[in-house]
């Protein structure tokens, strides 16, 4: 049974993201034109789409039996393919407004776009739309996770807390070191991410039933929270961390209208994360000179977008969702 709970909150963060990016993130770019502004909206949304993201791949993780490295290679194919269809459709769509509409600062060149097309995570090239820096390090993380699963079920648990503490001590360590070395090694995890990552592993061996070590996951997720809480935001962090344990843990305890605004929101919410910055940013624009710079204008390139997303996500739906079967 679908948690949507998890919709709901997706379809929170989304709208929240969205609001960021338009007012704040708009203000900052091109120029100030909304008063009100939704601080930290990216970053603490972003945070939790990757504990959210985190806390499913590593239930598949942990649930899986131990795989050759030829069905490791069909996993992360699997999992890339997932994720492709939208993102090149967005990445098209957002490269032809390019040319239709000036953007000053968030040009793209051929060349990129023509990497863009070809890979997801590409380091040394700029992104179609920055907004896409996060599929692809969540690709990224979602590849050096799959090693796990050429390790035996019985010892993975043990091999990805190991991995986790890694990450933390890497992410406190570079903070303060200037050894070449120790920034090369962050290039290839980038453990800030990855711990928002992880965070949602430990929140699945909480909730797990198999876990036998419950206690090492809750403290190390209650340091890592607090990380967080130190250095984003207090209040933002723990009531988000509160509100994402508590949805998983009583998945069933509500019954939510698949009609409900915010899980149809949620549901669309990888698409119109794609589509929704340069497009939205573009429409604020020609909205401007033409002097409807009123919040409540903000509606038309939130519809637009949303509605460009769904077209997105139901073509998507017609292609089958996994090249390799198991």
């Amino acid at each position: 049974m679908k948690n949507l709970n998890i919709e709901i909150l997706r379809g929170v963060l989304m709208i929240w993201i969205i609001l960021f990016h338009y007012t704040t993130r708009y203000n900052e770019l091109f120029e100030k034109i909304y008063p009100f502004e939704f601080d930290n909206g990216g970053i603490v949304g972003v945070t939790f789409f990757f504990i959210i993201s985190g806390y499913f791949f590593y239930s598949g993780i942990i649930r899986s039996k131990k795989l050759s490295v030829i069905n490791v290679g069909k996993f992360c194919i699997n999992k890339y393919w997932r994720l492709y269809p939208a993102y090149l459709i967005s990445i098209t769509l957002i490269f032809l407004v390019y040319h239709f509409i000036d953007l000053p600062g968030r040009e793209c060149s051929l060349r990129d776009f023509l990497v863009n097309c070809i890979f997801i995570y590409h380091p040394y090239f700029s992104y179609v739309d920055s907004a896409h820096w996060f599929i692809a390090t969540l690709i990224k993380m979602q590849f050096i996770s799959a090693f796990f699963l050429l390790l035996k079920p019985s010892i993975r648990s043990h091999s990805i807390l190991l991995f986790e503490l890694f990450i933390f001590g890497l992410l406190i360590y570079s903070t303060h070191s200037t050894i070449p070395l120790v920034h090369k090694i962050v290039f290839i995890f980038s453990p800030d991410c990855f711990l928002k990552f992880l965070v949602g592993y430990n929140i699945y061996m909480i909730l797990s039933q198999q876990s036998k070590k419950k206690y090492l996951h809750a403290v190390l997720g209650i340091l890592i929270t607090g990380y967080y809480c130190a250095t984003i935001h207090l209040v933002l962090i723990l009531l988000y961390t509160i509100i994402t344990y508590w949805t998983l843990q009583n998945k069933h305890i509500f019954t939510v209208n698949p009609c409900n605004p915010l899980v149809i929101v949620g549901k669309y919410s990888f698409a119109w994360y794609l589509i929704h910055q340069n497009i939205g940013f573009a429409i604020i624009k020609q909205l401007n000179t033409l002097g409807m710079n009123n919040e409540l204008w903000l509606l038309v390139p939130i519809t637009i977008t949303f509605g460009i997303a769904v077209t997105i996500q139901n073509i998507t739906n017609l292609l089958p969702r996994k090249l390799f079967n198991k």
